[in-house]
Order: structure tokens, then sequence, then C-alpha cells
């Protein structure tokens, strides 16, 4: 090894030959060199692969309970369709068995209204004879209508089998329809608010716009038989004045009757004879339209 005062004597001659670069390039190596090791040596956080390994089944999992869960809603709503479980109820208030694309929770509460108003919940209000049938009283004619509007959608749920079932509702009186059907049938009416016409407005107004049209209604009628009073008196009224003048013209010709015999006798044969021509000619018509009539059934 050699001795301090040798290694001073090289470092300070390599100093002054080379420059500072050739004294610190060794040291420069030797860092990276144990940078290099390092990393080589020293394991990788798997803090992150950790974390992120289950993340995957978790979504599966998630992904997994929801097409569970929609395959589950699917097949009620075919079994309501069919008239299985809750769809055989229908007397009461319930919740929509229809969940499908016209619901709303807005909906479902026009339609709570509607069928408390209409029916008092009753599914079988009305007769097959009635012009209004059913929780919501709808006519054959809409109810038939809905079932077309339906078809699409029902068919993509249920294929060839709900299409046959919407066949068979058609020819069904709308009281003999399950709960489930009625129910469906509102919401395509309704069709968020497109719909509401077929209903009274109580279930969706406010109470003053209700007051409002009661007082706009009640002045209407008003109106109305004000009018209708006044036509009425002046119906009476030129009524009046036609038979008063009748009855002039009638005294003022029985007068001239009275001054004027000869002419008036002549008068009255002239409109009797006129009478009896006209007669004849319309009984001359009648026989031959008979006779053509006859004519043609021979032909």
């Amino acid at each position: 090894m050699l001795s301090r005062l040798q290694s001073v004597t090289v470092a300070a001659f390599t100093l002054g030959a080379f420059g500072f670069g050739a004294v610190l390039a060794p040291a420069a190596v030797a860092v990276e060199a144990d940078s290099a090791t390092t990393s080589v040596a020293t394991p990788a956080p798997a803090s992150t692969d950790t974390a992120a390994a289950p993340a995957a089944p978790a979504a599966a999992t998630a992904q997994k309970v929801s097409s569970t869960s929609r395959s589950s809603a699917v097949e009620r709503e075919r079994n309501y369709a069919r008239g299985h479980g809750l769809a055989k109820d229908r007397y009461g208030i319930r919740p929509s068995l229809y969940r499908g694309g016209w619901y709303s929770a807005t909906a479902e509460k026009h339609r709570i209204c509607i069928a408390k108003r209409e029916s008092h919940g009753n599914y079988k209000a009305g007769s097959s004879r009635s012009t209004y049938q059913g929780a919501y009283q709808m006519s054959r004619g809409l109810a038939r209508g809905a079932t077309w509007m339906m078809q699409p959608s029902v068919k993509k749920l249920m294929g060839a089998e709900g299409v046959k079932i919407l066949a068979k509702l058609r020819k069904t009186p709308v009281v003999q329809w399950n709960r489930y059907w009625q129910d469906r049938a509102f919401f395509t009416i309704w069709r968020d608010g497109r719909g509401k016409s077929h209903w009274h407005g109580l279930c969706w107004k406010s109470p003053a716009q209700i007051k409002a049209e009661k007082i706009a209604h009640a002045k209407a009628v008003a109106k109305a038989k004000a009018h209708a009073k006044a036509v009425a008196k002046a119906k009476a009224k030129a009524a009046a004045k036609k038979k008063a003048a009748a009855k002039k013209a009638a005294a003022k010709k029985k007068a001239w009757a009275k001054a004027h015999p000869k002419a008036a006798a002549k008068a009255e044969a002239k409109k009797k004879a006129a009478a009896k021509k006209k007669a004849e000619a319309k009984k001359k018509a009648a026989a031959k339209k008979k006779a053509a009539a006859k004519k043609k059934q021979k032909r």
C-alpha cells in the first residue's frame, strides 16, 4: 500500500495532468454501479399490483349481480304478463306491476290518483258491456289501440308468446284484463303526459288551477243560459208577431170575401182545381216510378 504522502503526490500529479474529470470519473462509475445494483437487488414495491388485483374480480362480480337482477326483473314481468302472482289480484291500490320504458315516478303518482278517482282501485269496475271499464275506466277502442302500441316492446320481451297474448286481449273486454296489462296499458296511453287528455285533470292540476277552471266553467254556463233564454224570448216574440200577422191577413181575406162573394168563390174554385191537379200529378209520378221499378226487377 502506498503511503499517505505517495497517494497525495499521485493525486496531485493526476489532477495537474488530466483535470477534475479524471479524478471524479471512478467515483461516478462507482455510484452508477451501486444504483444499478440497488435497482436489481431491491424488489419493486408490489403495493400497486396487490391493490389492482382484486379490482377485476370485484367489477366482474358486480356486473354478474347486475345481470342476474335484470334477468330476475325480466322473468318477473313475463310471469305477470302470463297472469301469475300479483297480476291475479284485481282489487286495491298497489305499486304498478309494469316498470318498462314508459314508467316514471311522476306518472306513477298520477296513475294512483286516477285509479282512486275512476274506480277506487277496482280492476273489475264496470261490466263487459260498459263503455268504460277497469281500474282506469278505459274504453274498448282506447285499450285495443294500446295493445298495438305495446306490441313492439312486448314482442321484444316475450317473442311470439307476447304477440299471442296481445291478440287475445284485443278480443277480451278490458274488465277481464289482469292487473299487469291494465297498468301497462295506462302507461302506454299516458306516454309521459301526452295522453293525459283521456282522463280528468284533477289528478295533475294545482288547487288554484282547479278553482280557476271551476269559476270559468260557472261563468260559461251562466253565459250560455242567458244566451239560450234570450234566443227563446226572441223566437217567442217572432212567433207571436207571425201569428198576429196571419190572424190579421185571415180577417182581411174574410172581409174581402164577404164584400166580393163572386170573386171569392171564383178564387176558391181556382185554388181547388190547382190542388187537384197537383195531387193527380203526384199520383201519376208515383205510378210511373213503381212501373219502372217493376220493369227493372224483371230484368
